[in-house]
């Protein structure tokens, strides 16, 4: 079995081609996520009508946004790279963080909108409970939400440092 080493460098190709690889995955996963709306025996387009059922249609688009565009397009930024910038290698343990971090950020972030907070409020409310006791269930996923965001920023801030700072090749 060999090792991985996760220091040196990565051919900027390559780290497109990764970005690419896990908008794929994320535009698998959004297509997925669309199969139980077309169940009616699930309900829900019912539950989604109101709030907090609406932190469903807001993370599905936070996935497609952020987890396919956002990916296609840092999988463009590598690939043009050495082509504009002249930056034909990037640092492999920066471009590993950085996007490994921010699917992770992002797949939680959706997961628990959609899941917690959409899904599982939702139905209280659909189920004849009132907006405090909805609003208390689902309250504690607010922060994890937000440090979630926060690392995903600090992600994008490590694809763009290691891009400024990986070095220049001239032809």
């Amino acid at each position: 079995m060999q090792k991985v080493k996760l220091t040196g460098q990565l051919q900027a190709d390559a780290a497109a081609r990764y970005c690419i690889y896990v908008a794929l995955g994320n535009m698998l996963i959004a297509a997925g996520s669309t199969i139980p709306m077309l169940i009616p025996e699930l309900g829900l387009p019912l539950v989604i009508e109101q709030w907090p059922g609406t932190w469903m249609f807001i993370a599905y688009f936070i996935l497609l946004i952020c987890g396919v565009v956002g990916f296609v397009s840092w999988g463009v930024i590598y690939y043009l790279a050495p082509r504009i910038m002249g930056r034909r290698t990037v640092n492999k343990l920066l471009s590993l963080i950085h996007i490994m971090f921010f699917e992770g950020s992002l797949l939680g972030v959706t997961a628990m909108m959609s899941l917690v907070a959409g899904f599982q409020g939702g139905n209280l409310l659909h189920d004849g409970f009132g907006q405090f006791i909805v609003t208390r269930t689902i309250e504690w996923v607010v922060i994890p939400i937000g440090s979630l965001i926060v690392v995903a920023l600090l992600a994008t801030l490590v694809g763009i440092f290691n891009l400024l700072l990986s070095p220049i090749e001239r032809q």
